[in-house]
């Protein structure tokens, strides 16, 4: 049953996808950060140490641009001490990711994933004279914690490909 569900929620955004074809959807998964997320283009692949209330972290990314836009999955695994009070620990990335624009938060609402702790988050701001806007989701997967993101012009795309980029995020079986 839960095979025909998952067939038939991917058949869904393939045909959503078909309706934005500025936006080239692909699936990428990701066997060592354990998620799957549609992205629209090729991903590319970084890693750096970047420091956080927690101590310093390896982050990883996995992202493409499109229509003046980026889309993005990160991830990070965080010490047990980190993980004593989860919700603050998602604060803290939110803000991190939010300090470099000017911002408002407009949307910020618990959406967990797969039973994992999450959070979505709207924010919009200004980067010098550009109306800018944030969409995020936040899950907690034990230790890791992940951050699915596309930022970029306010208006430059449409909600149903925001919401088609972050819907898509699923977490793999161990």
């Amino acid at each position: 049953m839960k095979l025909v569900a998952r067939t038939c929620a991917w058949c869904a955004v393939l045909v959503l996808c078909g309706c934005y074809p500025d936006l080239d959807w692909r699936e990428i998964s990701s066997a060592e950060g354990r998620f799957a997320v549609l992205l629209p283009g090729k991903p590319r692949e970084a890693a750096r140490s970047v420091g956080t209330a927690s101590g310093a972290v390896e982050m990883h990314m996995s992202s493409a641009d499109a229509l003046g836009w980026q889309f993005g999955v990160a991830w990070a695994d965080f010490p047990a001490t980190a993980l004593r009070e989860p919700e603050r620990l998602i604060d803290a990335q939110r803000d991190a990711l939010l300090r470099s624009i000017y911002n408002r938060v407009v949307i910020e609402k618990l959406a967990p994933v797969a039973g994992r702790p999450g959070r979505l988050v709207l924010v919009e701001g200004k980067i010098g004279d550009k109306f800018v806007a944030l969409h995020a989701r936040f899950v907690l997967d034990g230790a890791r914690l992940y951050q699915v993101a596309a930022t970029g012009t306010k208006g430059g795309v449409e909600a149903a490909g925001i919401e088609t980029f972050l819907d898509s995020f699923k977490l793999a079986r161990r």
